[in-house]
């Protein structure tokens, strides 16, 4: 009744109404209105049922791409706050390996990093300074060439109590040769 009202007042004589589901769940309406009286045959009704089922599977995508459009969004400011924090991190990073490696090459004493082996992998101004010699001709080398056999037997006691992992040594002097041989 109520519709019949609407239909004479919109001019519509007839009209069929069709639930568009999701499930169980109805998402919508499909109106079909005619401006003449018509009886709705069953192949009518048919094509108005199928067209109601593709209508919901259209609304239902419609929704999710929604969704998906919202979820790109987010984990594209998402993705943006993570690269600030990586860079901000890196920046970090990098101003504090400038700070030690400046602490490192322009110390007063001898430093060095060696490898597991006894290889050279760094050494600072200093020792470079001592030992007469260019990065380049030390780097990779084995502390054997630039230490006394007796100091090679303490720095291969200290390296093997340190890999055991007892202790390490207040002070180690070991008794180095210079580029031009001197001691």
């Amino acid at each position: 009744t109520p519709w019949d009202v609407l239909s004479k007042e919109f001019g519509f004589s007839s009209q069929i109404f069709t639930p568009m589901k999701r499930g169980l769940k109805v998402i919508g309406l499909l109106n079909v209105y005619m401006a003449n009286p018509h009886q709705f045959t069953e192949e009518e009704i048919n094509f108005v049922t199928t067209a109601a089922s593709q209508a919901s599977s259209v609304v239902q995508n419609a929704r999710m791409c929604c969704t998906l459009k919202n979820n790109i969004q987010e984990l594209n400011v998402y993705k943006e706050s993570l690269e600030k924090k990586i860079k901000k991190a890196y920046k970090k990073l990098y101003d504090s390996e400038e700070k030690y490696r400046d602490i490192f090459e322009n110390a007063n004493d001898c430093f060095y990093i060696h490898d597991a082996e006894g290889n050279f992998r760094e050494v600072n101004n200093t020792a470079l300074n001592l030992l007469g010699c260019t990065r380049e001709e030390i780097i990779g080398t084995h502390m054997s060439e630039w230490i006394t056999p007796e100091s090679l037997n303490i720095a291969r006691n200290c390296l093997e109590n340190g890999l055991a992992g007892g202790p390490a040594e207040q002070q180690l002097v070991l008794e180095v040769i210079c580029k031009n041989g001197e001691h």
